[in-house]
């Protein structure tokens, strides 16, 4: 909502915040918005390792987030993909932990 000034004022800084907050709990569809804002710059400069991060651990749920993530890959540096899967390993542990289990499925 605050990303796009949503029914409140625009703030993209406050927007990252509440989508990485649901990115990180595993929303999916939270991964991807976060990993094109990175990707294209909106509110802040572009950073091709956290938008590959994102966009892959979105598109381990989405084929849409394939696409985009199939044009952050063919603009990323090599030694920042490095940097990228480091990142992605970080939060795959964070978001194990913090993730809203899903209806039937038992916390841990």
């Amino acid at each position: 909502m605050h990303t796009f000034g949503h029914g409140v004022p625009l703030d993209h800084e406050e927007g990252r915040f509440w989508l990485r907050q649901s990115a990180l709990q595993g929303l999916t569809a939270a991964q991807i918005n976060l990993g094109a804002i990175y990707a294209e710059g909106l509110g802040t400069d572009p950073d091709l390792v956290k938008a590959f991060a994102w966009l892959t651990l979105g598109a381990e749920n989405s084929r849409a987030a394939n696409q985009a993530l199939e044009q952050v890959s063919q603009r990323i540096k090599l030694e920042d993909r490095a940097l990228a899967e480091a990142m992605i390993t970080e939060l795959r542990r964070k978001t194990a932990k913090d993730r809203i289990p899903k209806v039937g499925e038992t916390a841990h």
